[in-house]
């Protein structure tokens, strides 16, 4: 099973991880917030900052961004983008209970739905 990591740690990473379980192909490394913690979030620990992002890489290939939106992309983007210069790649990762579009065009907007993962 490949491993993951999920950058951001609050409400959103919760559902984030419930999904990762449920499909049964990552196994989740840990969290990333932007201050470190011992905190623990069901189980998994926080093992680093967004700048330890590239240190991280080495030990992960895979990452996911796990950040809300409620007013503005911003957070996201920035992180998203901070994973890639770190070298990770960014699987799409879908609930088994998901309903996507027959409208939806993946490669049109290829970038929008990685920051959005």
């Amino acid at each position: 099973m490949k491993k993951i990591i999920l950058i951001g740690a609050g409400g959103h990473a919760r559902s984030c991880i419930d999904v990762i379980e449920q499909s049964k192909k990552y196994k989740i490394f840990g969290l990333i917030d932007n201050k470190k913690s011992k905190s623990k979030i069901f189980g998994y620990s926080i093992v680093g900052t967004d700048k330890e992002l590239k240190k991280i890489s080495r030990k992960v290939s895979n990452a996911i961004v796990c950040v809300g939106q409620i007013k503005t992309p911003k957070i996201r983007m920035n992180l998203y983008k901070k994973a890639i210069k770190a070298g990770f790649k960014l699987p799409v990762i879908l609930s088994s209970h998901s309903y996507i579009s027959s409208y939806k065009n993946w490669r049109r907007n290829h970038y929008y739905e990685r920051c959005y993962n």
